[in-house]
């Protein structure tokens, strides 16, 4: 997770999997008016790493890699505060890699958590939420996209 983001000249480490949200995404590339799909392409252009993720709020978020992208959309929710939505998002996110879900599926369970989360006052403990999203038996219907394992040594 690039929180906070550095300036563009500063050289980091490139990580396996990064994830930013869309603000944090547009700083590092130095681009805006983007979907997160394309902040997510933009990332992987500039090597920032090998697998980039862009949250995007009640949109959902987005993953690519140099083989593929795809995105996850957020259910309709009513927001109380989003104070924990990034930890819960990158926790679940986490868990389901860690569990070798495909990359869909961690990331729909990350975009579920994060929602769950926001529906809550303050940074409360985010593990119900994470619990919740990695107990997901919606796993999103594959739409013809070619599948990444983000498990891969790189």
């Amino acid at each position: 997770n690039a929180s906070p983001t550095l300036p563009r000249e500063t050289p980091i480490p490139t990580p396996d999997v990064l994830v930013v949200n869309r603000s944090e995404a547009e700083q590092l590339t130095g681009m805006a008016d983007l979907s997160a799909q394309e902040l997510a392409r933009a990332l992987i252009a500039r090597d920032a790493a090998s697998t980039a993720i862009v949250t995007d709020g009640g949109h959902g978020a987005a993953a690519a890699d140099r083989q593929m992208t795809l995105s996850e959309r957020s259910a309709a929710v009513e927001v109380v505060d989003t104070t924990g939505a990034g930890d819960a998002f990158a926790g679940a996110l986490a868990a389901a890699l860690a569990r070798h879900d495909d990359p869909r599926r961690a990331l729909g369970c990350a975009v579920a958590a994060g929602a769950r989360a926001v529906t809550q006052r303050g940074a409360q403990e985010q593990e119900p939420a994470v619990r919740a999203a990695l107990q997901r038996e919606d796993t999103p219907a594959r739409i013809g996209l070619k599948t990444i394992d983000l498990r891969e040594e790189r």
